[in-house]
């Protein structure tokens, strides 16, 4: 007879998706819970009205596991997520539009 496994326990769905809005002490959002990226801010609300360019450095300073990449809002640009890409969006004076995510 197979020797029987135990199933793993479930998690509770408040423990699922724990985000935390503490960051770095700038008013972003880490997430906690595993993966690599575990305790890196994962969006930059502040970055809103700031040069592209120093809002790259500033998001691949906070989490090194991400590459910012600054873009004009009227760009291509693949829409598949991906987990180490952030989207700067900045207008015609470089300046950012929209909040940089992870994605």
């Amino acid at each position: 007879m197979p020797e029987k496994r135990a199933l793993p326990k479930r998690v509770k769905p408040e423990k699922r998706e724990r985000v935390a809005a503490k960051g770095s002490g700038r008013g972003g959002a880490t997430r906690e819970g595993g993966g690599a990226a575990e305790g890196k801010r994962y969006e930059w609300p502040e970055l809103v009205g700031k040069n592209g360019e120093s809002a790259k450095t500033i998001i691949e300073k906070d989490n090194p596991f991400v590459t910012a990449v600054v873009i004009p809002t009227e760009n291509f640009r693949d829409l598949t997520f991906c987990c180490n890409r952030v989207w700067v969006n900045v207008d015609n004076k470089g300046n950012v539009v929209s909040v940089p995510r992870v994605g």
